[in-house]
């Protein structure tokens, strides 16, 4: 023990001095690991935007899937005003109806956007 001592008490400024260094290089190498980190952080972020751009939204799936059956329930309307066919409750409570609710829908869905 006695010669730990004297040793330290020896040489305790370049002992300290080598501890500064160390400490300041191992700090110098945290800093730099995390400047890559978010380097690659921002560049995934960027990417994920890119992506998520190309990727459509819920609701703009349903709203292509709503003005889908909006022309098909015109194509329906159409082909009975050609065949001259004027069922009254059918075209009231099957096609009518069923297209107001669909516009309806999709006049709040463009509207959310």
């Amino acid at each position: 023990m006695k010669k730990i001592t004297e040793f330290v008490k020896k040489y305790k400024t370049e002992i300290l001095v080598l501890l500064v260094v160390v400490f300041l290089f191992r700090s110098c190498s945290s800093s730099s690991k995390v400047r890559k980190l978010e380097k690659i952080k921002t560049e995934n972020t960027i990417l994920i935007d890119s992506l998520n751009k190309l990727v459509p939204s819920q609701n703009t799936l349903t709203l292509g899937k709503l003005k889908s059956q909006l022309e098909v329930y015109d194509f329906i309307l159409d082909e009975m005003t050609k065949q001259k066919i004027t069922c009254g409750d059918f075209r009231e409570e099957y096609v009518l109806k069923p297209k107001q609710n669909i516009s309806k829908k999709i006049k709040e869905l463009e509207n959310i956007k």
